[in-house]
């Protein structure tokens, strides 16, 4: 588990999937389990943080998804015009 975490952890940004995402979510409620098994106090410390990695890296994939649609070709967008 610790070296697929890595490896998922160790791609660049533009590169995370949602299968990516998906799967560091599997793999944060793994060492959630692990930590009521063992009591390892580094996993419980470790789990908050990979969760806020997981949110912002859902948000970063929806806001990708979200602007490509309306691309259309423009660079920027289109700020509305003042009365």
């Amino acid at each position: 588990m610790r070296e697929r975490l890595l490896a998922i952890l160790d791609k660049d940004i533009d590169q995370f999937t949602w299968e990516g995402v998906e799967e560091l979510d599997r793999i944060s409620k793994l060492i959630l389990k692990e930590y009521y098994e063992t009591g390892r106090e580094d996993l419980i410390s470790y789990y908050p943080k990979l969760r806020v990695f997981i949110a912002m890296m859902r948000g970063i994939l929806m806001r990708k998804e979200l602007q490509e649609p309306s691309s259309g070709g423009t660079s920027s967008p289109q700020s509305p015009a003042t009365p």
